[in-house]
């Protein structure tokens, strides 16, 4: 990542504005610019995220100045190991335990309408759940039985699911 500049104090604006510039260069067009960019890191370091077409990429890098261009990839977990949740063995079966869990989960873009949140055969969220439904600018579909308390965070969303 980029450091932040050692000259005078700069600004959230004047940052922004530079990554705006530094991407139109690689875009070419203003408003495509704008609609391209996601968010501006300021604090910490200096960089951007931005969706981008691999020949967009590709001329970003060319660019004076730049650290680092690279894609952002999807990472999952997975293991066909049960014991790894502390699950009991298969054929020892503990309903007790494995009833009414709720799981948090973090998702930078969740589409309800998709079949992977399709909420047939699930129940009412547990009556110990006391979440509630946000709405946001880009997420009007609202709950399901399976995503039942999605939350806004900064272009960020959560979604409860059991």
């Amino acid at each position: 990542m980029g450091h932040l500049p050692e000259e005078a104090p700069i600004t959230y604006d004047d940052l922004e504005s530079k990554h705006h510039s530094l991407l139109e260069t690689a875009i070419g067009d203003h408003q495509l610019t704008r609609a391209s960019k996601i968010h501006s890191y300021s604090r910490s370091f200096n960089a951007y995220g931005a969706r981008l077409l691999p020949h967009e990429a590709e001329k970003l890098k060319e660019e004076e100045g730049l650290v680092s261009v690279f894609p952002n990839k999807a990472k999952t977990t997975h293991n066909k190991v049960m014991g790894f949740c502390g699950n009991a063995p298969p054929g020892i079966e503990t309903p007790h335990i494995e009833s009414n869990i709720i799981v948090g989960m973090l998702d930078s873009g969740i589409y309800i309408d998709s079949p992977s949140f399709d909420d047939d055969g699930y129940g009412p969220p547990p009556s110990s759940w006391k979440g509630k439904c946000v709405k946001g600018v880009n997420f009007t579909a609202g709950c399901n039985k399976y995503c039942f308390s999605p939350n806004k965070y900064n272009r960020i969303f959560t979604c409860i699911i059991l």
